[in-house]
């Protein structure tokens, strides 16, 4: 039977590439009850726990949107005044994500400087789960991976999305994509979910740009970067 659905959805993945489709998707993010933990430093977990509930708390204002044009998508928060917030730079939701048939890039201000995050097509090895459910009007089906921000890295994130094969786009929040459909729901390690709150593919004319203007980098690179900068900050 598993054999099957993953025969199924791959033709529906290659058929999603000969359908031209332009849209939009905005998506609400949620925390999990619990205070996430940090893999740098026990500080940034102290301060983390501190703020925490407000976090939670500001996070019902935010939004996010996801730009389709056929095969290049873009995401990103929508509410200017929210995001410099903690609630939304946890979980990946920072910066303006990328992705094409050929790059998934994500462009980011941080330490005084703007950065372009390239990552590998590749990174990202989904497991179909033989699971389903409905989001609105939408029938769902799970997917689960393991990934890690950089191939230096020793910690790996879980990543749970349901998409759906009645939109056949292969996109998703803060650059996951490569499913036999769209992302309507993706949970970041347990700690922050992204639910699609409307959906509307009635749009004719959506213009994507591939972000410029920045210091291009690795994934390997940008981390190691954060990690001196976060340490300098710590032991000043």
């Amino acid at each position: 039977m598993k054999k099957i659905l993953l025969i199924i959805s791959f033709l529906i993945f290659s058929y999603s590439f000969s359908q031209k489709l332009n849209g939009k998707v905005i998506y609400s993010k949620e925390f999990n009850k619990s205070a996430p933990k940090d893999t740098l430093h026990e500080k940034v977990n102290q301060i983390k726990n501190a703020v925490y509930e407000m976090i939670v708390k500001s996070a019902k204002s935010l939004e996010y949107e996801l730009k389709i044009n056929n095969n290049t998508s873009s995401f990103e928060i929508i509410n200017s005044l929210e995001s410099e917030s903690l609630a939304a730079k946890i979980s990946g939701g920072a910066g303006f994500y990328y992705t094409d048939q050929y790059n998934c890039l994500r462009k980011v201000d941080r330490f005084g400087e703007t950065f372009i995050i390239k990552y590998k097509a590749d990174r990202i090895k989904w497991t179909l789960i033989n699971e389903n459910k409905k989001i609105g009007k939408y029938l769902c089906y799970k997917a689960i991976t393991k990934y890690k921000k950089s191939e230096n890295s020793t910690y790996y994130y879980e990543i749970v999305a349901w998409y759906t094969s009645e939109l056949p786009v292969k996109f998703g929040p803060i650059g996951f994509s490569n499913l036999p459909g769209l992302i309507l729901e993706l949970t970041f390690n347990n700690k922050a979910t992204y639910k699609m709150k409307k959906v509307d593919f009635t749009i004719n004319n959506i213009e994507i740009k591939k972000p410029v203007n920045g210091k291009v980098v690795t994934a390997e690179e940008y981390t190691k970067i954060v990690k001196e900068n976060v340490d300098k900050r710590l032991n000043r």
